[in-house]
């Protein structure tokens, strides 16, 4: 058997410094924003950059913001723009996929804008099915789609 010498204080400098770079990926941003294009080493980073394009309907699909895998979830803003209208909102999981809008009901009421009936099913429909007109302009209007 060969007896391993131990590592000067510059091979174990460098050593820690490839190992490191392996480990963190910190030798080039591979990571890019497919909308921003900014680029970084943070895998997370890139999914959640803030400038990506995503729609308020999306705060109430069971597969909205890319069926919850997506580090970005924009439905505690879209819930509070409706809050600002004087609406009661709640918000909770639907099982492993989004987080989402389930209930919207006007202030000291208990009547849900988004219960299920036979032409809006809650997760499915488009939201604009459920909502008021004043609502909707208010949404389209905060999040205007970039064309």
């Amino acid at each position: 058997m060969s007896e391993e010498k131990p590592l000067s204080k510059e091979e174990f400098e460098q050593a820690l410094r490839d190992l490191s770079s392996l480990v963190l990926n910190t030798s080039s941003s591979e990571y890019t924003c497919a909308h921003c294009g900014e680029e970084t080493d943070d895998e997370e980073r890139a999914d959640s950059c803030r400038c990506q394009s995503w729609h308020w309907r999306e705060a109430f699909d069971k597969f909205g913001f890319d069926d919850g895998e997506n580090l970005f979830n924009g439905t505690d803003e879209v819930a509070g723009e409706i809050e600002r209208l004087g609406y009661d909102v709640s918000c909770d999981f639907w099982g492993n996929h989004n987080y989402l809008i389930t209930s919207i009901c006007p202030k000291g009421s208990e009547e849900n804008l988004l219960e299920n009936t036979d032409d809006f099913q809650r997760g499915y429909t488009d939201p604009r099915k459920a909502l008021p007109e004043f609502v909707i302009r208010h949404l389209d209007e905060v999040y205007k789609e970039e064309s």
